[in-house]
């Protein structure tokens, strides 16, 4: 996994790099003490000194780098300016480096809150979004809900923050901590400025856990909150490669195709979607007896029948020896509801004299099938998903259809409904 390297990119810092790469560490570092005698005043010495860390953390010697960087977290005081949290970087890295992985986190954590309270100080400063109020000698800073954005946009404005979270989820990698390494990848994609190309943090959460289909599910969400649509269809394509019937990175991909206007290939994605729910869902049917009867509702909303079928079609695929499919129509099908005989069962095979078995699918296999569509919000949402796809292509009148329908199996409109 990588690090972040975060400097202050002077020419100077580049020279006295450049000498220790050909052997010359020892006038690398008098360059370097000779600013530090120079400086003019204790910001002045604190970049120096900032600037000969990061001399010792390319020579490997991180116990020195660790010293010259304390030292210039002394020298820079309270002030609080990008240098300095770029300063927490670099020591975080130090320890880390000499196997002091716990402390490297609470020097990175100790980095985002100088930043954090660097930026509520301009919040403040700008007043639109707090306020203060006085009440028996009591002061009270009143903050807008809208702050929180504001925060989030001021943390975008250079690469600090990301690179701090970046580091510290190498650091919980490195302890075993996976769930706040992946949350550490994630803040870090989601904070990187809009246009800076940098690859540490998606590379390492791709790297984290590589057969994981949630670890991919996470990159794609969080690249295409920031507008890298290639890199997040690539993440949910690999997500779909270790688990082809994951509904959520079917439906990821197809609302980032949205994005990228490839309507048609978001239609197929959005079905796609709902066909792996569909098999996700039969396949925790158990063909058992002590299974209750679901009575069908009545209802003009058929869309959810063509994946019923689906299902059934999925289900026999697994049997042994099941050649041929049927399901009861009209009349029979009231019949075969009301069949004790049937209580329970979702199918039964029947095998005729040539031993060719027929599985026939009974009214409480739809029926309990349509039931478990209205148990959460997903069908709905993959329904509105794919009535939006229609709509940009045109198909206005099958788009307001799956719009109807996902409106009726929205679970919170539905209550009346499911029974």
């Amino acid at each position: 996994m990588r690090d972040t390297v975060l400097s202050s990119g002077s020419e100077n810092l580049d020279k006295v790099c450049g000498l220790v790469g050909v052997g010359r560490s020892e006038e690398a570092l008098n360059i370097v003490r000779r600013e530090i005698e120079s400086a003019s005043s204790d910001f002045a010495r604190a970049v120096a000194y900032e600037q000969l860390g990061n001399l010792y953390q390319v020579m490997n010697a991180p116990s020195k780098a660790i010293h010259a960087f304390e030292t210039s977290l002394r020298l820079h005081g309270p002030l609080n300016v990008p240098a300095v949290t770029r300063v927490y970087s670099s020591l975080g890295l130090a320890y880390k480096l000499s196997g002091e992985t716990n402390r490297a986190l609470e020097i990175y954590a100790a980095g985002i809150d100088r930043l954090m309270d660097r930026a509520m100080r301009i919040i403040h400063k700008d007043g639109e979004l707090t306020s203060e109020t006085e009440e028996d000698g009591v002061r009270t800073l009143n903050v807008s809900t809208d702050v929180f954005e504001r925060i989030r946009e001021l943390c975008r404005l250079d690469i600090t923050f990301a690179a701090l979270r970046n580091n510290m989820g190498t650091c919980y990698a490195e302890i075993g901590d996976k769930q706040s390494a992946r949350r550490a990848f994630v803040e870090a994609i989601e904070f990187t400025p809009v246009g800076f190309a940098y690859q540490h943090p998606s590379s390492n959460l791709a790297e984290l856990d590589p057969n994981e289909k949630e670890v991919f599910l996470d990159l794609g969400i969080a690249l295409k909150k920031t507008d890298r649509l290639d890199e997040a269809i690539e993440a949910f394509r690999r997500a779909l490669e270790i688990d082809p019937n994951y509904d959520l990175a079917f439906s990821s991909l197809a609302l980032t195709q949205m994005k990228t206007g490839d309507f048609e290939i978001a239609l197929h994605n959005y079905d796609e979607a709902i066909k792996a729910m569909t098999r996700n869902i039969v396949k925790t049917f158990k063909n058992s007896r002590s299974k209750g009867i679901i009575k069908q509702h009545d209802s003009h909303h058929l869309l959810w029948l063509e994946f019923a079928f689906f299902g059934a079609v999925y289900l026999s695929s697994l049997g042994e020896n099941v050649k041929k499919l049927a399901w009861p129509t009209g009349d029979q099908a009231i019949q075969e509801e009301r069949d004790e005989g049937y209580d329970g069962l979702y199918w039964v095979d029947k095998t005729d004299p040539q031993g060719e078995t027929t599985r026939l699918f009974l009214p409480n296999y739809f029926n309990t099938f349509r039931e478990h569509l209205t148990y959460t919000s997903g069908y709905s949402i993959l329904l509105r998903g794919k009535g939006s796809a229609l709509r940009e292509l045109g198909r206005r009148a099958e788009a307001d259809e799956h719009y109807t329908e996902a409106e009726y199996f929205n679970p919170k409109e539905n209550k009346g409904n499911s029974g």
